[in-house]
């Protein structure tokens, strides 16, 4: 599951769980004999997850250099680290899963929250506060790593279509939903990092190679226009007149000149 995945999850979790128990961890509670236990200089958030990760059961909140056990493999938890030193925060899904750095602008306003719980554990209104301010930094936090991830996944989209520019039911759309991004938002993100929108990124791959082939002089006209994608050679010969100002045929025969 992408970190993205996660974060989205624990957004929905918390708003769709209503109230959850939210309970501090002390230093007087006791933990089970021989269990591991460990303590940390940040915050530990603990939500037990409903069955089938449907919703939130219950927090427990950990405060810093407090001792407590670990989790168990088995656990369905969810555990979050905040660093009261503001560096970097961690969230992982049960104790088998490796932990993942996570950053959210709600990071200092959880601890100032969690920080009032820890001297007033029963305010009703400061657990409200902490569950809105939690459910905001996974919003946040999975719209934050969603932007930082879609620059990867166009220049994938891109290298793909370097790769597949032959095939002639070669779809933009298709292919964008091949990397998680929908057809309407490519067109925006894919021109502000290329100048110009898959299509025409697209035919520009498609232009070039069929002049290295006609520069070849190896294929007859309508063999260039299948290997580059197009599936009517007339066609093709009208979009390469447009876009080199003469015709494949005319362009193969100044190249053999040259």
């Amino acid at each position: 599951m992408e970190k993205t995945d996660i974060f989205s999850l624990m957004h929905e979790a918390l708003t769709r769980s209503g109230m959850p128990e939210v309970h501090c961890i002390t230093e007087e509670e006791k933990w089970e004999k021989f269990h591991p236990v460990h303590r940390h200089d940040g915050f530990e958030i603990r939500m037990l997850l409903a069955a089938g990760d449907t919703g939130v059961d219950s927090i427990d909140i950990t405060p810093p250099r407090v001792c407590h056990r670990a989790l168990a493999p088995d656990e369905n938890m969810r555990s979050h680290t905040l660093q009261t030193d503001g560096i970097s925060t961690f969230c992982r899904h049960r104790a088998s899963e490796p932990q993942m750095r996570c950053d959210s602008p709600y990071r200092d306003e959880l601890v100032r929250c969690m920080q009032s719980l820890v001297r007033e554990p029963d305010s009703s209104i400061l657990k409200e506060e902490f569950l809105l301010l939690l459910a905001l930094f996974y919003l946040r936090a999975a719209c934050e790593e969603g932007i930082r991830n879609i620059g990867e996944r166009i220049q994938d989209f891109a290298q793909y279509l370097e790769r597949s520019y032959y095939r002639h039911d070669l779809s933009i759309g298709e292919s964008a939903g091949r990397f998680g991004i929908s057809p309407g938002y490519i067109q925006q993100v894919f021109r502000n990092r290329y100048s110009c929108n898959p299509k025409e990124y697209l035919l520009q791959i498609r232009m070039e190679n069929a002049a290295k082939l006609l520069q070849e002089r190896r294929y007859c006209i309508y063999e260039v226009a299948s290997l580059c994608g197009f599936s009517d050679a007339h066609y093709f010969s009208g979009v390469f007149r447009r876009y080199y100002g003469e015709s494949p045929r005319a362009y193969s025969s100044k190249s053999s000149l040259e």
